[in-house]
């Protein structure tokens, strides 16, 4: 399927793992399983081949199973099969090549064990043992300022970035910007396209991300689970 750089971001990034499972790809649509999260990402223009695609691997989720969709149409389509939980979200991505200068002194390193309890007290979508997972993998950073920790930033499985804090005494200082700004400039470095999902409603995480120049797709994405 050709999809262009906002709205294929996601699907670019698993291509770059090497046991992605490519399941359909064709000009009406495209079909896949991320294999770092067990994600399916899914996008299609016509919807009776996204049916019949979907159906064929149908026997491949489970309970853990997480799907990235995009468009309302495929989200009700798998509501179908269980995983009615999930939020809509916007899609953003950045498109120029530069990187962005820094506007604070924060300065940002990779967390260690010593930033668990730091980060669980302050992210509760994972587990200590998540967290120590994504520490292990180099996806998460601690940034600090004037000799202590002020905020983090990670990438997802799927490569988006995402899981931004700032302690609330350092906010409004362009402190989450330049920790944003840090991982735009990392992807860069590595040749790949930053980009991230922000939830519908979420106006201040839009803002930010129109603020640093990202492009939003015109298409919502939906990520969904079982109940």
């Amino acid at each position: 399927m050709q999809l262009d750089k906002v709205l294929g971001a996601p699907f670019f990034a698993a291509f770059t793992h090497p046991d992605t499972k490519v399941f359909y790809n064709e000009r009406d649509g495209i079909c896949i399983q991320e294999p770092r999260g067990d994600i399916f990402m899914f996008c299609f223009s016509d919807i009776q081949v996204a049916k019949r695609q979907i159906e064929l691997i149908s026997d491949r989720f489970d309970d853990d199973s997480l799907f990235m969709v995009v468009g309302e149409e495929l989200k009700d389509i798998m509501e179908k099969y269980g995983y009615e939980r999930g939020y809509p979200c916007l899609q953003l991505v950045y498109l120029a090549k530069e990187s962005l200068p820094y506007s604070t002194d924060i300065s940002v390193r990779p967390a260690n064990y010593g930033d668990v309890k730091f980060i669980l007290d302050n992210y509760r979508y994972k587990t200590e043992e998540q967290v120590k997972e994504v520490i292990d993998a180099g996806r998460i950073f601690v940034g600090e300022a004037g000799g202590e920790k002020v905020g983090f930033i990670g990438e997802h499985e799927e490569k988006s970035i995402g899981m931004l804090f700032v302690e609330p005494s350092h906010r409004k200082a362009g402190l989450g910007a330049d920790l944003e700004k840090f991982m735009i400039n990392r992807k860069l470095s590595l040749g790949e396209i930053p980009y991230c999902h922000v939830i519908v409603g979420n106006d201040a995480s839009e803002r930010l991300q129109s603020r640093l120049g990202l492009t939003k797709a015109d298409t919502l994405v939906y990520w969904l689970w079982k109940s």
